[in-house]
Order: C-alpha cells, then structure tokens, then sequence
C-alpha cells in the first residue's frame, strides 16, 4: 500500500483536504494532479529524496507523489539553518532535494536541489501514462528536542500507519483538525489517520495564534482535533473551542492526567477520546481508549497484534521493536503500577532532586491543576545551595485573580505532597512556553505576572486579571 494507492479506494467526489482561502480538494481533482506531474515526479524514481517546504499543503502533495516512488524520503524540518539541513541530507545519503516554495538558500547543501514549484501548481492533465508506484519507500523522521544534528529515525509505512483505522465508510464522518506541524512525527500521524480513512485534513495556518488557528479549522468543519495535554489546557481556556462540534479527540506526546480527561470528557460528553502513546524512535506504542489515567496493567502481558511493551526494575517503559520483541527501546518514560493501572510519573531525566530526594514536576503540576481556577501548570527546579534544588512552579490562571490566591495553592499543595515537593515559590504568568512539539517546555521560565505575586511576600502588588 502507498499514498497513491490509497486513492484507488475513494470516490472521486471525496473531499479530502480543506483550506481556509483555497478552499476543497476531492480525491479525484488529486488523482488528476497526479496525471499531470507524473511526468515530473516519475524523475525520481528510485532515487533517495529529502523533502523540504515553506506550507504544509506543499509537503502533503510531495508525500502523496513520490511515496511508493522512491527508495528513501527524508522529511527535513522547518529551519532556517541550512547547515542543519546539509547535515541531515549527507546523514541520510539523499542524492536529491525536493523543495517548494523558498524555504531558506539550499545551494551549498552538497547535493543536486530541484523546485516542485510548477508541478505542485499544475492543474491541466498532460496526457502522461499514470502509473501506480510499485515499491515500499523508507521512511526517515528526524527526532524532536534534542541537542546538535536531530537523530534519523526509519519507518516504513506499515509501521507509520500502525495504529491507523483505515475503514473509509467511517473515516467519511471525519473531519480532522491538527495543531502539529506536518512534519512532526505527531503532525504525520494525523495527516496519515486522515488520509487512509478518506477523511478531510483542515490545513491550518501554523504562523497564527492558537486561538486563531481554532477559528480557522472551525470554520472548514473540524470534529476531530488531536493536540497534546498542554495544547488541550490552552484550548480550553478559549471560548472558541466550546463551538466545535467535536466527535472524536485524541491525546497525545505528554501525559495525559485524569483531570484533562475530565474536563474533555465534561465539554465534550459525546466524543470518543483517546490517548495515543507514541514516538518518534519508536512508532505508535498503544492507545487507551477508556478515559482513564495511565494504562491497563494488561497491556504489559503479549497480546497478538499490539507492540509488545515491559516495565524493568527502574520503573522505565520498554517498548518493543517487533512482535518478536527482539530488541527493546528505553523510552526514558517512568511508570509506576497501581491496582489494576500503570501510571505515568515523569521522564527519567526530567526529576528534580531535592537533597537527595526526587520530585517528579509532573505530580506537583497535577496537583496544581486539580485546584479551581488553575489552567496550566509547570514546575521547576530553583537552584538552592543547600539542598541542589527546591521545587517552584509557574502557572496560568482563569480571569479574576483572588488576592490570597497563592497562599491557597500553598496550603493546598501541603494538605497533598510531601514537604520537601511542596514549592517553595508559586509565579503566577501570562502563559508557560510550548516547544514547537507542542510539549510544556521545561528549559525556560517565562516573564512573570506584573508585580512580585509570589508567596514568599505574603502580599499581593497586583490585582490585574490575566488576558
């Protein structure tokens, strides 16, 4: 199976991409976009591509053309440095650059580059043979977050689509809404669910705000939406997000507590929710499908079909390269059993230690969220010289700040943590920053609310509500 192929299954009349000036594209006005730049893309064939574009609807259209086609397609990311990107494409050993749009100067990357520029805006069948591609291309993905040159991750499409529901009957009801960029494993997956069920996939400008870009997909229909923990938080301090006639969401890349699930569940009682556990290096792992926290304990036991996943002594989530589980992938995720569950508590590299103590910032930032009015919270290590660290958080709360209301938060984190998980400093902000994965980013502290608002003052020198 390849993208092409795919097509083959729908309809001509099938929409299947929506765009907010552009407007509807069918599957058949695709089919037709293929006759006309097979003669351009047929150029490829065999070779070891690296696609790079300025707008996601570009990149879609390089997929479609040339999985299936090629021996390897190199998805490279939106950067404006262009020595990262020769050292990817010399990594990956891409013979040829494939790019639309002018997405930064490509000239001394090493290899042949070439402009999709035309055959992307062709619209007049040539009357070129189409013919359907004959070979599985490889995948590669580069990693997000990580320092230096992005590691190189290979898929196939089978293990890209392994999770995917691929009933087009279905898949008709869907429109498909994503706050990722394209080019992020995430980003593909959505786009790759959207594509093989024959749903709409609503392009979305990625410059605009998340407000804005709620609004956009809103008005081409979205009732399905996929975003992280932290991307629903922020959505639902928008009153843009009630509109949406939502009936399907999805989770995923963060840990997904029982209190963003709640009030998914309370906005949006008639949704089917899901929890997507996946990643780059190692595909999609499972999917909980049941509204809780965590996992079922069950998923650890081999079960035909599903990717095999263990826990070892530490606590760390292995999950397992094939069914034969042949070779096993630290995912650097730290769970802990519970009755009948499996519950996240952090990354493995991500606890704060307090004189020798751990704190996982994902428990204290639960703990924060579950009080009213609370939207978003991140904790944090503050360097002490006594201890190494203390824990201190940010957080973003509904309009109409209380004047006492970080004393409260204090006294209730005490009534529920440890003393030495208790933060020693509660900033109340404007919004924490988001990696570009969508992810809480914990590297960088954000510009604090106007005035000292800490309750190390006990006094508060600003009442301005948060916009």
């Amino acid at each position: 199976m390849s993208l092409q192929e795919n097509l083959k299954r729908l309809e001509p009349t099938r929409v299947l991409w929506r765009q907010p000036i552009a407007g509807s594209t069918s599957s058949g006005d695709l089919t037709e976009w293929l006759r006309s730049s097979h003669n351009f893309f047929r150029e490829f064939d065999n070779h070891r591509v690296a696609l790079i574009a300025d707008h996601d609807v570009d990149l879609a259209k390089l997929m479609v053309a040339l999985d299936g086609r090629c021996e390897q397609i190199l998805i490279l990311p939106s950067t404006s440095d262009s020595s990262l990107i020769a050292s990817m494409v010399a990594k990956a050993r891409s013979d040829v650059v494939i790019a639309a749009g002018n997405p930064l100067p490509l000239q001394t990357i090493g290899v042949r580059v070439v402009s999709a520029d035309e055959a992307i805006q062709t619209s007049i069948a040539n009357g070129s043979q189409y013919d359907l591609p004959l070979r599985p291309s490889r995948w590669l993905l580069p990693t997000s977050g990580t320092t230096g040159t992005p590691k190189l991750i290979p898929h196939s499409f089978r293990s890209l689509t392994r999770s995917t529901k691929m009933d087009v009957r279905v898949g008709a009801k869907y429109a498909w809404g994503s706050l990722y960029n394209l080019r992020s494993f995430a980003g593909l997956q959505v786009f790759l669910q959207s594509w093989m069920a024959g749903s709409s996939y609503l392009f979305c400008d990625h410059h605009e705000t998340w407000q804005q870009r709620i609004v956009q997909i809103g008005q081409l229909g979205c009732n399905a939406l996929s975003a992280t923990p932290t991307m629903w938080r922020m959505l639902l301090m928008s009153t843009d997000i009630r509109k949406l006639p939502l009936q399907q969401i999805t989770l995923g890349g963060e840990i997904a507590d029982q209190s963003i699930l709640d009030s998914l569940r309370d906005l949006f009682p008639k949704a089917k929710m899901v929890h997507v556990y996946a990643s780059t290096e190692t595909g999609v792992g499972f999917v909980v499908r049941d509204g809780r926290a965590g996992f079922p304990a069950s998923f650890i036991d081999p079960s035909p079909g599903r990717v095999p996943i263990q826990v070892d002594d530490d606590g760390h989530l292995l999950v397992g390269t094939g069914q034969e589980a042949d070779r096993w992938i630290d995912s650097g995720d730290l769970v802990e059993r519970v009755g009948d569950r499996y519950l996240f508590r952090g990354r493995a590299n991500g606890v704060i230690n307090v004189g020798g103590r751990k704190v996982h910032p994902s428990h204290v930032e639960n703990i924060l969220q579950c009080y009213p009015g609370v939207e978003i919270a991140r904790a944090y290590a503050h360097k002490n010289p006594f201890t190494g660290s203390l824990v201190a958080a940010e957080v973003v709360v509904q309009d109409g700040i209380q004047v006492d209301l970080q004393a409260k938060l204090i006294a209730h984190c005490r009534e529920r943590l440890e003393p030495y998980q208790v933060p020693v400093k509660i900033d109340v902000v404007h919004s924490i920053p988001l990696s570009s994965s969508g992810k809480l980013r914990r590297d960088a502290r954000q510009s604090k609310f106007p005035g000292p608002l800490r309750i190390a003052n006990k006094q508060v020198t600003s009442q301005r509500p948060v916009s």
